[in-house]
């Protein structure tokens, strides 16, 4: 028994490989690591750029007033008044009537 783990010991055959085996993977962890770096700031640099997309969104439209042969109905418009933090200017309703006929809305008193 002493005479097999003399003749391990003194083995060096594969001592080589090993040396390049830990070489190689010592290589491939740092660049992981590094190209996950990249990549994780890659992500948030566009998660920001969506972000930042998704807030500049203009809600605004328009319908135009139609006229038949039997009757006709105004159109509205809303547009988006690009309020950017500030509830109190959000969007804006401008009704258009149809030809002859008012509308006013009045805001509910507290």
């Amino acid at each position: 028994m002493f005479a097999l783990l003399k003749k391990l010991w003194d083995d060096e055959n594969g001592s080589i490989v090993a040396t390049e085996y830990l070489m190689l993977g010592s290589i491939v962890t740092l660049g992981s690591a590094t190209g996950l770096a990249a990549m994780r700031d890659s992500i948030n640099d566009e998660y920001k750029e969506y972000g930042s997309a998704v807030r500049e969104v203009r809600q605004s439209y328009s319908v135009p007033a139609k006229k038949g042969s039997s009757g006709s109905a105004g159109g509205s418009t809303v547009t988006d008044g690009g309020h950017h933090g500030n509830p109190s200017q959000g969007l804006t309703a401008v009704p258009t009537p149809p030809h002859g006929h008012q509308i006013t809305f009045t805001a509910p008193s507290p």
